[in-house]
């Protein structure tokens, strides 16, 4: 991250003081107003550490206001024998050179399922709720070469996975961490001596409010209502937007 110089865009900074977690230094509001409540430019901080999990950060940026929902950065991966990628000694993917000699047959992630909560897309799944540990989404690995233990599976997992009794080899079951709005990652199943092919997991696109109207004694008034009755009387509201799901929402 040193040396690269980001840009924040959004709206309601204020005019100084906001702050951002993906900056090395105090980040600096540009231009007039109202253009300097809406920009920030900083360096960005360097990685953490070189483990995978700090690859990506959920960047946002506090203000006056709060905290605005996050947006992923991620930096340029480390290379290691458990990325899914083939990098460094490599001569295969996560096997060969400085990490563990290849296994003859690598692991084949064919199916990742959802038990609560996510829509089946293809090979993978979709749609999946940001706070998943709290809803107690599990997901279900399905495929061929796990092994009967200490497989790993890589980048949604709450908990460590772990294989089925049953048939250990093709199958195993972790709960699905939390996400951010709109998040798509990529998981795949890792062994000692290879990894597999790589299969999308995604989060619920952020739901948006756009208007509330009303009937039963309260005055419309553009896209509020006003005047209601302080006990809540009969009063019919109706939430207009996108994104709210088809069941579960909350207002």
């Amino acid at each position: 991250g040193a040396g690269v110089a980001v840009t924040l865009s959004g709206r309601s900074f204020g005019i100084s003081g906001a702050n951002s977690n993906l900056c090395a230094s105090t980040p600096i509001h540009t231009g007039l107003f109202p253009l300097n409540t809406q920009t920030l430019v900083c360096n960005m901080r360097a990685r953490v550490s070189d483990s995978v999990e700090d690859d990506c950060i959920s960047a946002t940026v506090t203000a006056i206001g709060g905290e605005t929902s996050p947006i992923r950065v991620c930096y340029e991966s480390i290379p290691a024998c458990d990325n899914g990628i083939l990098d460094g000694s490599e001569t295969s993917v996560d096997c060969g050179g400085t990490c563990a000699d290849c296994v003859s047959n690598a692991p084949i992630l064919s199916t990742v399922l959802a038990d609560n909560g996510c829509v089946a897309v293809g090979s993978g799944v979709a749609y999946c709720p940001v706070k998943a540990q709290s809803a107690g989404t599990m997901l279900t690995f399905v495929g061929s070469n796990f092994g009967s233990s200490n497989a790993t599976a890589a980048n949604v997992c709450a908990t460590p996975a772990v294989h089925v009794a049953s048939d250990p080899d093709t199958l195993m079951t972790c709960l699905l961490r939390d996400g951010i709005a709109s998040e798509v990652v990529e998981t795949f199943i890792h062994v000692s001596g290879g990894s597999s092919n790589k299969v999308r997991v995604s989060y619920a696109i952020a739901p948006v409010l756009n208007s509330i109207t009303a009937t039963g004694g309260c005055t419309q008034n553009g896209n509020s209502v006003t005047g209601c009755p302080r006990d809540g009387g009969s009063v019919s509201l109706t939430f207009n937007g996108r994104s709210f799901g088809t069941s579960g929402a909350q207002a």
